[in-house]
């Protein structure tokens, strides 16, 4: 055991618990070993076990540290289907609390998310609302479910819960999803004893 991350996979499940979407990290060890949490990587969605890839997320390597420098944000691009980008998922200049926005494939603000000033939630869930495009209306979460002191503090696999309207255009659907990978990679990709006890994203 070389104590080093590997590879990230995720379940997508509906309400009911059925699992219709396997995620999976393709990142090269070195990567891991020398970026950890703070690596690029490459993401692919997959239906039907691994077999037909219908989405694709993909974060560039950037730095952690307390800036507003553009270049130095967090991006993640989306493609869905898997050759069509579908939109951006931005970090946005913040001290105080992690800030994020939805673009659409043109650029566009399509949403906000806004989290908490504390970011490690002890025998409690941690949510990042999810605002209109006016910025003020909350139309969704983004939570990170409190799963028991056994999981929380003996493993890294953390449970996640994505909430929005029906009615909320596909793509922008899809761009949550990554958000809430790009939120488990920057605040709680650590396991439980050493994660990132943060405010703010950096």
């Amino acid at each position: 055991m070389s104590g080093m991350e590997g590879n990230n996979y995720y379940e997508i499940k509906s309400k009911n618990g059925t699992t219709f979407l396997n995620v999976a990290e393709n990142t090269p060890y070195c990567k891991r070993f020398w970026c950890g949490s703070q690596r690029g990587f490459s993401i692919r969605v997959f239906s039907d076990y691994h077999k037909t890839k219908v989405m694709h997320f993909q974060r560039p390597l950037r730095c952690d540290c307390i800036c507003c420098i553009s270049n130095c944000r967090q991006e993640v691009t989306v493609w869905a289907p898997a050759d069509t980008v579908a939109g951006y998922v931005k970090e946005r200049c913040s001290f105080w609390v992690p800030k994020y926005k939805i673009c659409d494939a043109n650029g566009k603000d399509q949403l906000f998310i806004d989290g908490p000033w504390c970011t490690w939630g002890c025998c409690r869930s941690v949510e990042f609302k999810v605002l209109a495009a006016d910025g003020r209306t909350q139309i969704g979460k983004i939570s990170k479910t409190w799963a028991g002191l056994s999981q929380e503090f003996s493993t890294d696999a953390d449970n996640y819960g994505v909430s929005y309207p029906i009615d909320l255009d596909w793509k922008m659907k899809t761009c949550l999803v990554a958000t809430a990978i790009l939120i488990d990679f920057m605040f709680y990709e650590d396991d439980s004893c050493t994660q990132k006890n943060r405010t703010g994203p950096f």
